[in-house]
């Protein structure tokens, strides 16, 4: 896997209103993967209309001819997988219809790992927890819903890393994420993330430890704290060293004042 210091460049008004740069964390000759900030949409999603979207962006540029792409070897682009609008993580694309008929079919035969890095609300005793509630999408709101009669199977297994005086660490695993899987099922669990108000659970059962009346975690961040932090290949490129570009800079500092720096 090619591995070097390279960006890709938005100006400003084009991805939003400031100028932005993603980071290329692997390009090989059919994929390569981008480091997505949190924010931005990856494809076209209807449950975030309106919005440019990163394909779009970089299809666009590839259309006017950018250098930086010919270098890069882009000269088609096709979205595979990546973290949703209110995370950051790596992205993967295609480079061409191949790569994408490859990668498309390894994504939905389950053949990708992907690792959650998220922040609880809570300390609990609880060191491993799995969901696998069904998930589908609201009829009428933008948003997934559990449902065992039209949901899609979806499972998530739950590791805590560490915990803190006030919350809890905590590393997400699925082959196969839905839009919000993690988020869903993270409050099915009983694990409430800081930052989060669309799957936020007002009664949290008394077992779990809340401490509502202490100082809220999420003094410490703005956002969701919830991140993809590896994007794992191997089982469709052997000896493909698994992607984990490294933590954002406001989710160490997060980390590091709530004391869940040991993980």
């Amino acid at each position: 896997m090619s591995k070097f210091d390279s960006f890709i460049g938005f100006p400003e008004g084009l991805l939003c209103d400031r100028p932005v740069r993603l980071r290329v964390l692997a390009n090989e000759s059919d994929w390569v993967v981008l480091q997505k900030a949190s924010g931005f949409v990856g494809q076209v999603h209807p449950w975030y209309k309106n919005r440019p979207d990163v394909t779009s962006c970089i299809r666009s540029q590839i259309a006017g001819g950018k250098g930086e792409l010919k270098r890069l070897g882009i000269g088609e682009l096709f979205y595979i997988c990546g973290p949703e609008p209110e995370s950051p993580g790596p992205m993967l694309f295609a480079k061409n219809k191949g790569g994408a008929d490859l990668l498309r079919n390894a994504f939905g035969s389950n053949l990708f790992q992907f690792t959650f890095w998220l922040i609880a609300r809570i300390r609990t005793s609880e060191s491993n927890l799995q969901c696998e509630l069904p998930i589908a999408d609201h009829t009428s709101e933008h948003r997934a819903v559990g449902s065992h009669r039209i949901g899609k199977k979806s499972i998530t297994h739950f590791r805590r890393l560490c915990q803190g005086p006030e919350c809890s660490l905590w590393e997400a695993t699925t082959s196969l994420p839905r839009v919000h899987q993690v988020r869903l099922h993270a409050s099915e669990v009983g694990l409430p993330l800081v930052g989060e108000l669309l799957y936020s659970t007002e009664n949290q059962e008394s077992s779990q430890n809340q401490l509502p009346k202490r100082p809220n975690p999420g003094r410490f961040f703005k956002g969701l704290a919830i991140l993809l932090h590896t994007l794992d290949l191997s089982r469709v490129f052997e000896g493909l060293d698994a992607i984990t570009p490294g933590l954002p800079k406001p989710f160490e500092v997060f980390l590091k004042k709530s004391g869940l720096n040991q993980a």
